[in-house]
Formats: C-alpha cells, structure tokens, sequence
C-alpha cells in the first residue's frame, strides 16, 4: 500500500507541475511539452525492430511492448510483436497477434502477407494461401512476386512440388528481375527430371542474372526443345 501511495503521489506532483502546454527555448521559439504517443509508439516500434535485427531479444521485446502501449491500434505494432513471439518460439501468442493485426487492417496486403508466412511456418498451407492470394488480390499491392515466392517456398517446405513449380512461375510472370526465384524454379525442373547441366545454371547466374533469367525462361517457361539434353 505505501509503495502505492508514493506513486500517487508523485504523479498528482508532476501532473500539478506541468500546466503549461508550450515553453519558450534558449532560441526564443515556442516548443511543446504535450506528448504524441503515435509519435512515440513508432519510435518504440523501429528501436524494437532494429534490437530485433541484431539478436538482441530483451530490449526488442521492452521496445515492441512500450509500442503497443502507447498505440495497441496500430496493425504494424502487432504483427512486429507476432514476429517476435514467433522468433522466441511462443507461437500461441505469436498468432493472436497476427491475428489481431489481420483485423485491425483486413486489407492491408503487407498484413496479410505477414500473416500466411506465419501460417506457412507452422505447416498450415492452405490458410496460408488464403492469405497469400487476399494479399494479391488487392489491386495496389505492388508486391505480387514476393507472395507468390512466398507461397512456393511455403509448398516447398511441405514438400507440394508441383504447387512449388507454378507459383515460382508465376512470381517469374510478375517480376522477371528475381533471379534467386528463376534459380529455385530451375532446380525444381531439375530435380523432375527435366534435365540440364547444373554447371551451366550456376556459370549463367554468376556472370549476368538477366541472362540468367532469360536462358530459363526460354527452356522452362517457353517450352523449348532442350528438356531431354543429358549435359553428356
């Protein structure tokens, strides 16, 4: 009780303190002493992600909580906290807040995204799809390629090949530039038995990825004659 009342207390002071909204600088210019949680939520928010980013787990996860409390409205707060619970293996949590991302903002693509891939890593890939394919089927999402990237890695992963080898097509169609895609859609050919010397994939993607690219697009994705070529 008494630590309580000390609280209290020093909160009524400080409140009481404080009446003015605006002070005068040492430069004579009016600043304000108000105080903008969007404002500081979306630092909280980018200090949680940058600790995130370089393992350090406790003052990411001290950052991301005092993002939520200042805005627990913002989608991108929550699927950064889902992000983080899902790297610390409390996946339970993770959901709840990519879930709850997903309902603050139904139709943001990079949202949806987010969320399928969440979905894609605990082996549920046909509500992952869902998601992946809302996120596409938003006509300012620009990113179409990398979901469909992501919806082939996900069939991957669950070894769907053939699922693999159409949205790694697909996301080709989108944006030919992804030459990791190309390369990952050549191996998957490779690996069916559509054959090609492995060697040549590699020298062509080291020296000029757009040749790269074209090259597979020719064989694998035009049809050409080659796909019986043993490489002896």
């Amino acid at each position: 009780m008494g630590r309580i009342v000390i609280v209290l207390l020093s909160c009524f002071m400080l409140i009481s303190c404080v009446t003015e909204r605006t002070f005068i600088d040492s430069k004579k210019k009016v600043r304000s002493l108000e105080f903008n949680k969007d404002d500081a939520a979306k630092t909280r928010l980018i200090l949680g992600l940058s600790y995130l980013e370089n393992g350090k787990f406790e003052q990411a996860k001290f950052n991301l909580e005092k993002a939520y409390q200042f805005s627990p409205d913002r989608a991108d707060i929550n699927y950064s906290l889902g992000y983080y619970y899902q790297l610390v293996g409390e996946m339970l949590i993770a959901e709840e807040y990519y879930k709850e991302a997903v309902d603050l903002e139904p139709n943001n693509p990079d949202t949806l995204n987010n969320y399928g891939t969440f979905l894609c890593n605990t082996g549920d890939v046909d509500k992952a799809e869902k998601f992946f394919k809302r996120a596409i089927d938003i006509s300012k999402y620009t990113r179409a390629a990398e979901s469909y990237e992501n919806m082939a890695i996900c069939a991957l992963t669950n070894d769907q090949l053939v699922k693999a080898e159409k949205y790694y097509e697909t996301s080709y169609k989108h944006n030919p530039s992804r030459a990791n895609n190309v390369l990952s859609l050549a191996g998957l050919k490779y690996a069916s038995g559509i054959l090609f010397p492995p060697s040549i994939f590699w020298s062509l993607y080291a020296i000029n990825r757009s040749e790269f690219a074209g090259f597979i697009t020719r064989i694998y994705i035009g049809n050409a004659p080659w796909t019986n070529f043993s490489g002896e």
